[in-house]
């Protein structure tokens, strides 16, 4: 069962990233560099990792 899920996430996966490169040649072909831009940059943006640790009054994890 988790191994049929996980092959419906990883096409699900790919099936969003065709869409968001279509969508990008199709606002470069209108003259929407603008937005083709915006989007090509949250699609090859790399995650930040958050910080876990709680910091004391002096700023101390």
């Amino acid at each position: 069962m988790e191994h049929e899920v996980r092959k419906k996430m990883k096409k699900a996966k790919e099936t969003w990233i065709e869409e968001q490169f279509f969508n990008i040649f199709t606002e470069m072909s209108t003259g929407r560099s603008k937005k083709a831009d915006l989007t090509l940059k949250t699609l090859t943006k790399t995650s930040q990792p958050k910080i876990s640790a709680i910091a004391d009054v002096d700023g101390n994890p």
